[in-house]
C-alpha cells in the first residue's frame, strides 16, 4: 500500500533528490515558497522545509534501501528504526496552503520613505516612515518620531499598513 514518507536530504539537494526519485517512477512532493533574496528583486523558489521532501510509494515494493541510497539522501525519516508514515491529510493541507496566493517572503509591499501606520504591537496606532526590509522572515525597520526625536524600530511587516 502506498504511503507518504519524508526524506532528509543533504543541504540544498532537495531539487536534485526530487528529480532522481521521480526518474525512478516514485511520486515526489517538494513544497516550495517564493522568497526575495537579501533585498534583491530576484525571486526564487526555496523549500518550505529545508533538507526535506516527501515521497509517495509502497515501501514493500520499492524498498527502503532504494530511497536511502539515492544520491543526496541522508535518511528516510523514522522512529525506532521504522520509516514514519506521513498522513495523507498533512500532505493535502500543505498543498492547499501553498495553493493560496501569498506574497513572497520579504516582499516589497513598502518602499523606503512610505508613510505607514503600525496596527499591532507596542507601537500600535502610531505613524511611522518605512525604512527598509531587514530579513526574509518579515522583519522591517521603521522610523518613529517621538518627543522631537527619530527612533529606528524593528517590527513585523504584517503589523504595518500604508497611510493614504
Amino acid at each position: 500500500m502506498k504511503h507518504w514518507y519524508a526524506l532528509y536530504t543533504k543541504p540544498r539537494r532537495e531539487h536534485f533528490v526530487s528529480g532522481h526519485v521521480q526518474k525512478r517512477g516514485i511520486e515526489a512532493f517538494l513544497p516550495l515558497v517564493k522568497v526575495i533574496k537579501k533585498g534583491r528583486v530576484l525571486e526564487s523558489d526555496d523549500p518550505l522545509f529545508p533538507n526535506y521532501l516527501f515521497v509517495h510509494c509502497d515501501l514493500s515494493e520499492v524498498g527502503c534501501s532504494t530511497l536511502e541510497w539515492t544520491q543526496g539522501v541522508r535518511r528516510v525519516v523514522g522512529f525506532t528504526g521504522e520509516p514514519a508514515v506521513v498522513d495523507d491529510a498533512v500532505i493535502t493541507y500543505i498543498k492547499k496552503r501553498l495553493s493560496v496566493d501569498v506574497q513572497p517572503v520579504g516582499s516589497r509591499r513598502f518602499k523606503p520613505g512610505d508613510a505607514v501606520i503600525i496596527k499591532d504591537g507596542p507601537f500600535r496606532d502610531l505613524g511611522a516612515v518605512f525604512d527598509g526590509n531587514l530579513s526574509a522572515k518579515g522583519r522591517v525597520r521603521v522610523l518613529l518620531t517621538t518627543m522631537y526625536r527619530t527612533i529606528a524600530c524593528e517590527v513585523d511587516e504584517s503589523w504595518l499598513d500604508k497611510l493614504a
